[in-house]
């Protein structure tokens, strides 16, 4: 099964303005998030069980993947799709051993190094960071660039999701520099509305695969979509645009119900063109054209 990584919310309520997890988690699902992690980091395990017992069935009925920070005990207990750990903690093929062959595994990296590692040990994506300079995590180190997030992005068939200080303001750089979607944690939990934080981020992802389809349907020279085509990853591998298209066909990729292709004016440049020309032709016919 192919995950949708656009927008991933991560929870935490260490920098929440005191809201719970599941408080996160429904706004969240609210404001159109793809997928949701619990992160509680240094919680007795049973409080973990039971925040993640309370989340799982809000994203299962919602269509939204769920994943555990770090306890791939609690991921199999509670019955989340995956558990997401990071290079000190479980290796991801423990995580996989104990979680279930169906499982998703996450690893966090941050060199091209450790994501080639962990595509070799298993993993189904990549949380890749920090991108930019954050405060959330305090192991984060020095932001790693977007120029380093493009290197890793090219080391590896995963998909990509960039994690660390990212906001409505730049997501769409992340995107555009090759991930296949952005994590959020205090861009969503500090908000006053924190659906509409979330809402907020949807168009600049979005924006950016609608763009690129427009982009495929009217490219002649098959060049253009190579790079993307070989590595069959990224935006390709991700049902993100069919899901707009299923899910909302008459509200726009930002909800206003305007044409799409308004929308798309708006939207900078993209260098990513992944895919089959096929695929988008598919996509354009049923939702632009």
């Amino acid at each position: 099964m192919i995950r949708d990584w656009r927008v991933y919310v991560l929870t935490d309520s260490r920098a929440a303005r005191g809201r719970s997890h599941r408080e996160i988690a429904e706004a969240a699902i609210r404001g159109g998030a793809t997928a949701v992690q619990l992160r509680m980091k240094d919680e007795p395990a049973r409080r973990i069980v039971e925040a993640a017992r309370q989340i799982a069935p809000l994203c299962r009925a919602a269509g939204v993947t769920f994943i555990v920070n770090d306890r791939a005990d609690v991921a199999m207990i509670a019955g989340a799709d995956g558990v997401h750990v990071g290079q000190d903690d479980l290796p991801a093929a423990a995580a996989r051993a104990l979680a279930g062959g169906e499982a998703v595994i996450g690893v966090s990296a941050a060199t091209a190094d450790e994501a080639v590692a962990a595509e070799r040990a298993g993993a189904d994506y990549l949380g890749v960071g920090a991108v930019f300079a954050t405060a959330t995590k305090a192991d984060a180190g020095a932001p790693i660039g977007l120029a380093r997030l493009r290197e890793i992005r090219r080391a590896v068939r995963l998909p990509v999701v960039g994690i660390g200080g990212i906001t409505a303001d730049n997501a769409a750089a992340v995107i555009r520099a090759g991930a296949a979607g952005v994590a959020v944690i205090t861009a969503v939990t500090l908000a006053d509305d924190m659906a509409a934080a979330v809402r907020r981020i949807r168009p600049a992802l979005f924006c950016q695969d609608r763009e690129v389809a427009l982009r495929c349907r009217d490219a002649d020279q098959e060049q253009d979509i190579q790079d993307g085509a070989d590595r069959d990853v990224g935006l390709a591998a991700s049902p993100a645009t069919d899901r707009v298209v299923a899910d909302r066909p008459d509200r726009g990729l930002d909800g206003d119900g305007d044409d799409d292709r308004e929308d798309i004016d708006d939207c900078e440049e993209s260098p990513t063109l992944a895919g089959s020309r096929q695929r988008w032709h598919a996509l354009l016919e049923h939702d632009v054209e």
